[in-house]
């Protein structure tokens, strides 16, 4: 008898979440560098240098806060599976306490907070794969969290 009832893994977070998490951060610093360096060799006036520095220091700060603690996020059956890409760990479907997306920003950020702290921390946030056209509507996957959440909360009682 074959079994109909395999799950297949699907995944919840952007493709781009490793390049946006590391490649691009280090290929910012590398520019930045450069061209803080350029801008030192042409002799340019101090106040052009310190608000040169103060924008770049700012912006770095923002991209850190917003990339740095993003996972990459996969659903099959009962559980979520979360990698920093060094480690990945199973979280059950019922520790999620809530979750959350900011949609004023691009790549979609979604926040899932859990009921007791995992590994990665009591939240863990990934950018939603890419789809077009969903202004303010909820991504898909967060819906797909919210849905087998549900689920699995039925099945529980």
């Amino acid at each position: 008898m074959i079994n109909c009832n395999v799950s297949i893994m699907q995944k919840l977070s952007s493709s781009l979440t490793y390049f946006y998490k590391v490649i691009l951060p280090l290929v910012y610093l590398m520019l930045f560098a450069g061209l803080f360096i350029l801008l030192l060799s042409l002799d340019l006036a101090l106040p052009g240098l310190i608000s040169f520095l103060i924008s770049g220091i700012i912006f770095s700060l923002v991209f850190l806060l917003y990339f740095y603690g993003i996972k990459k996020v996969s659903i099959d059956g009962d559980f979520l599976f979360v990698s920093n890409f060094k480690k990945e760990i199973e979280i059950p479907l019922s520790q999620i306490s809530s979750t959350k997306e900011n949609v004023w920003v691009l790549p979609r950020k979604i926040t899932v907070r859990l009921n007791e702290p995992s590994t990665f921390g009591e939240k863990i946030t990934f950018l939603g794969y890419h789809q077009p056209f969903l202004f303010f509507k909820t991504h898909p996957a967060l819906e797909e969290i919210r849905r087998r959440v549900a689920n699995n909360s039925e099945t529980i009682k």
